[in-house]
């Protein structure tokens, strides 16, 4: 679905408090998470304002938040 935020305490929801505390206390996912949720609010913005947008640069910025959030998310899994 085009300009489907893919945030990350809405997609991890049940993980809220683990990424909280993460977020309170470890710098480095902190900077990750806050690089993340700003480039999901990118894309989301140039999907839904149709931003002109060369396909391979898109799917460059798509990879590149498919790679933060698993790095994101081993983070998370090691810290339960």
């Amino acid at each position: 679905m085009l300009g489907e935020s893919h945030a990350l305490l809405k997609d991890f929801a049940s993980d809220k408090d683990v990424i909280l505390s993460l977020m309170g206390k470890d710098d480095q996912f902190s900077a990750l998470a806050k690089e993340y949720d700003t480039l999901d609010e990118k894309l989301c913005d140039i999907e839904e304002r149709g931003v002109p947008i060369c396909d391979d640069e898109f799917r460059e910025l798509k990879t590149h938040r498919a790679n933060l959030k698993d790095q994101l998310f081993t983070m998370i899994r090691e810290a339960k």
